[in-house]
């Protein structure tokens, strides 16, 4: 493990329910962090990453450090000749993502992105219904996270809410789960037209962050996030089409559920039936980064566990975990250029 903090606490834990895994090494900037680290989860401390991927007994690296480290120390770790596991986002810029791409392609080693979200049940439902045909004619996808995070959580650590390790603000952030799980279901984005701002925040990034999108099937779409909402709410996906339309949150629930091929008829104007009820404030780390689920942590590492022991592909390989990347990158240069941008 490199890096100790809040997500690597969410890692082990995670990793902590597999068979045939353990930690066995940990290293962190703060030398006590990975003290305590290897007390709770195992493993022996270790004071640098250098000296961490040298070690035999570590088999695969999962890098929990600051955003702008990513490449960096997975470079170092495929040319140990080590699997990678990285934190979202895989970089902050895209010729540091392919870097990594391309090193682990030419050390043979497996890398694989966290976007845990992918595993959820009703995600999988989702999709499997686009890829039926469901929808019909794909129209309008959205995303929402309108999340909440108080002065002191970019306070908490000097990396936070910087361009040079953070990459950006909220949507880089925070908003890359919902804005993963949009391209995930409904596709690929050709161009978008982005405005960014600091509202609410002492912090050189972004706190609010609203996007159009033109998909590559000529559908539309948006991306709204922020981490100024109080109290904060749970992200959301709202798919329409033709013949269908699915809203779900990222807490797992499908808040809506309606195709017109299950009554047989295109059924009423405005038609909810299916909604369901219930608050969903507070989910999934809407107010809370700690407030997060271990199981689908538990089911995407069950799967790169998988990938490296049959020699395949994980679920969120790096070129998967590129794409949310350059949408959220792409935003950034329209917000900055006031115009329109092709997304790379």
């Amino acid at each position: 493990m490199l890096g100790c903090g809040a997500i690597s606490q969410t890692h082990a834990q995670a990793l902590s329910q597999l068979e045939g895994v353990q930690i066995t090494a940990a290293s962190s900037r703060t030398p006590e962090k990975a003290a305590q680290f290897c007390q709770r989860w195992g493993g022996e401390p270790v004071a640098s990453a250098e000296a961490l991927v040298k070690r035999p007994d570590v088999d695969v690296v999962v890098i929990g450090t600051p955003s702008g480290l990513h490449a960096d120390q997975g470079l170092l770790a495929a040319r140990a000749g080590k699997h990678v596991v990285v934190e979202k986002p895989i970089d902050v810029s895209l010729e540091k993502a392919d870097a990594l791409i391309a090193g682990c392609r030419k050390a043979g080693v497996v890398l694989a992105v966290i976007s845990q979200f992918r595993y959820l049940d009703a995600v999988r439902k989702a999709r499997e219904a686009i890829a039926a045909g469901r929808f019909g004619a794909l129209t309008l996808g959205s995303a929402y996270i309108k999340w909440y995070r108080p002065q002191s959580y970019y306070a908490s650590a000097a990396w936070r809410g910087t361009f040079k390790l953070d990459g950006g603000g909220c949507l880089i952030n925070q908003g890359i789960h919902a804005i993963d799980q949009l391209l995930y279901l409904y596709g690929p984005v050709t161009h978008v037209q982005g405005f960014t701002a600091t509202l609410a925040h002492t912090i050189e990034v972004e706190d609010v962050g609203v996007a159009a999108l033109k998909f590559k099937h000529g559908g539309f779409g948006h991306v709204v996030g922020t981490t100024a909402a109080y109290p904060g709410q749970a992200a959301r996906l709202e798919l329409h089409g033709s013949r269908g339309s699915v809203i779900l949150d990222l807490g797992g629930q499908i808040k809506l559920w309606e195709f017109s091929d299950e009554k047989g008829d295109p059924g009423t104007f405005g038609r909810t039936a299916r909604e369901t009820d219930g608050s969903a404030v507070g989910v999934e780390g809407a107010s809370d980064p700690k407030a997060i689920s271990v199981e689908n942590h538990r089911r995407q590492f069950a799967d790169i566990v998988e990938a490296i022991r049959t020699n395949r592909e994980p679920g969120v390989s790096g070129e998967e975990g590129r794409k949310a990347l350059a949408l959220i990158l792409a935003i950034y240069a329209s917000a900055r250029q006031g115009q329109e941008v092709a997304v790379g």
